[in-house]
């Protein structure tokens, strides 16, 4: 159960929670990312719900399975719990980017799926990730987009000539959280 309904955060998956190694498709290839699991707890804490929404392309690409993804999903749900810590929902886009599809970021398919699935009237919307599609997801539903330089994004002047600015950017996902506890103080 979802106790806050009115604010969410949305993480990528690879190069965000876990380490990217390029199409992460076996649950033995799960590396969290150090301070993930403490940066997860503090959105717990505060009773944020979060959702972890990936484009998983490797599935259209023919690579790995939908099973694979799933498999690699349970995993980093397994890793989260051993540290005290746990995610709303997973959700990801097996399509490749040739394919058109409704559900790739930046699209806001997913993020629309957890609105409906959690029942969620959300005020404020927060994506972090490594890549301009987060970015871009987070300002297409009106939300803030928190670029990590955990993942592909690994200095901020590759962000320079990027359609759309990240509102932040962030060594890790815990000073990310740490930078979304301090903009919700703020008048909506």
């Amino acid at each position: 159960m979802i106790e806050r309904k009115d604010v969410a955060v949305f993480l990528d998956r690879d190069g965000t929670i876990n380490v990217d190694t390029g199409f992460v498709s076996s649950p033995e290839k799960v590396e969290l990312i150090a301070k993930v699991g403490e940066a997860i707890r503090r959105l717990n804490e505060e009773n944020i719900p979060i959702f972890i929404i990936s484009n998983q392309s490797g599935v259209g690409r023919g690579i790995y399975s939908q099973e694979n993804v799933e498999d690699v999903n349970r995993e980093v749900d397994r890793q989260l719990q051993a540290q005290g810590t746990y995610v709303q929902d997973t959700d990801f886009c097996p399509h490749a980017p040739w394919e058109n599809c409704v559900c790739r970021k930046p699209k806001p398919e997913m993020i629309r799926r957890a609105k409906k699935k959690w029942a969620l009237n959300l005020g404020r919307i927060y994506t972090i990730g490594d890549k301009t599609s987060d970015i871009e997801l987070a300002h297409h539903e009106g939300g803030k987009g928190i670029l990590v330089l955990t993942g592909q994004t690994k200095t901020p002047e590759e962000i320079e000539s990027w359609p759309v600015q990240p509102d932040y950017v962030a060594k890790d996902l815990l000073v990310a959280v740490e930078w979304i506890l301090e903009d919700m103080k703020k008048a909506p």
